[in-house]
């Protein structure tokens, strides 16, 4: 790529009370259990982020061969290489992808030839992005019937400009949930798609490649 990437990630932005708070270790639990659902044997996880779903997947299944991939050197990632063209730097095949919060690192024209290029690598992939949807959800606690509370985004813009981290998000203008999920489909089975209750912002596919 001609073009290198913009998004600069200092270290200390993963400081573990600033950056993993509660929300975000729910939407952990979820990269884990779809992972893990799939029973792989290999793994490419995409963006190494603060290294806890690593550190966790590798606790939870010894077995798991994880591969790390990230175009930040200091990261420490297995492989070193730029998303768009992830297809030319990993060669070999694995039982599943995990790409969380990665994607919208980019820009939204390039979704879906990185896409295109997940297919050939892997079967699986569990993907998330960042979705400024509306979303409504309560809990009910049973005999007691105790309201939960109400989750929202947390935040909602229909206009998105790159904001030195983001270039696009689902659910605004030119990135709508649709033309998202267009393009996954023209790649993938989406086998289930919801938001974490917890962090509703938090969008999660979780993709089989198509056949032929």
């Amino acid at each position: 790529m001609a073009e290198e990437l913009r998004v600069q990630v200092a270290r200390e932005h993963y400081d573990f009370r600033s950056y993993a708070a509660k929300p975000r270790f729910c939407s952990y639990w979820h990269q884990v259990d779809e992972v893990l659902a799939f029973r792989p044997e290999t793994l490419l996880l995409i963006g190494g982020g603060d290294g806890l779903v690593a550190g966790i997947l590798r606790q939870a299944c010894p077995a798991l061969s994880i591969t790390t991939f990230d175009f930040d050197a200091a990261l420490s990632p297995d492989i070193i290489g730029d998303i768009r063209s992830i297809g030319e730097t990993v060669r070999q095949q694995y039982d599943c992808i995990l790409c969380c919060q990665v994607l919208e690192h980019v820009e939204f024209r390039f979704f879906g030839p990185i896409l295109a290029q997940l297919a050939v690598i892997a079967p699986h992939v569990v993907l998330s992005i960042p979705c400024q949807c509306r979303t409504f959800g309560f809990s009910l606690d049973l005999p007691k019937l105790h309201i939960g509370k109400k989750w929202y985004p947390e935040k909602r813009r229909m206009e998105f400009a790159f904001d030195g981290q983001h270039y696009w998000e689902a659910g605004t203008k030119g990135h709508s949930k649709r033309a998202v999920e267009t393009l996954l489909r023209e790649r993938f089975v989406i086998k289930n798609s919801y938001h974490v209750p917890e962090k509703p912002w938090h969008l999660f596919y979780i993709l089989e490649r198509r056949d032929g």
